[in-house]
């Protein structure tokens, strides 16, 4: 009896920590003010930092490792301050490179949670929080990340840089920013017969979001 009670109390301490543990909070480094001591992010963690303002606009810098092609999710919030105008900047670049991979700005009233996803590679990249307002801004964010083996390789926004594909196979990808293009290279062994399906998110506008060519 003894033992059955012993189980079931060490069940609900895992049951416990399983169901109610909190997200493990970090917090910015002072030094990551360059790419050279940019701050490795923890991924599914609550990452918290500040803007400050200082005779010059503050830039925070982050290190995203992927183990494997995958999409990856950031959603960032900040403190309110009373402007619609763009208080700070976020930013993703390949590693030590000024290839910008996706990019967002920031207004000053859109304090609540801002969700953004996009699809990366394998490897280092860069994630630059930059101040755009003459105040100190604190800010907080989580990167999720979730393996994905076919999906859009950012950085195909030139035909030198297509994601290749394969026949009877669905990808998934984003467009980033309003003038982002993604190239794809799909190779044919021989002459037929090509269909192509495909599909986005919902948009409550009868305007062209997207534009398809081969």
């Amino acid at each position: 009896m003894k033992k059955i009670i012993v189980l079931c109390v060490f069940i609900l301490m895992v049951f416990s920590v399983i169901c109610f543990a909190e997200t493990p909070v970090f917090y910015e480094q002072n030094e990551n003010s360059s790419i050279e001591s940019s701050q490795v992010v923890c991924m599914n963690a609550d990452m918290r930092g500040t803007l400050t303002y200082d005779n010059d606009y503050d830039i925070d810098y982050y290190r995203i490792i992927i183990p494997f092609s995958g999409e990856v999710s950031i959603s960032f919030s900040h403190d309110y301050i009373d402007t619609s105008s763009t208080v700070c900047s976020l930013a993703v670049y390949w590693h030590q490179s000024d290839a910008r991979i996706w990019s967002a700005d920031i207004s000053g009233n859109s304090a609540d949670s801002s969700f953004y996803s996009f699809y990366l590679g394998e490897g280092e990249y860069d994630f630059v929080i930059s101040n755009k307002n003459r105040s100190v801004i604190d800010y907080s964010y989580t990167v999720s990340y979730k393996a994905e083996q076919y999906a859009e390789l950012e950085g195909n926004n030139v035909p030198e840089n297509a994601t290749s594909i394969l026949p009877n196979v669905a990808y998934h990808g984003s467009l980033s920013y309003d003038d982002d293009v993604d190239y794809y290279r799909l190779s044919l062994e021989q002459a037929g017969e090509v269909s192509l399906s495909f599909s986005h998110e919902y948009f409550d506008k009868g305007d062209t979001y997207y534009r398809i060519s081969i």
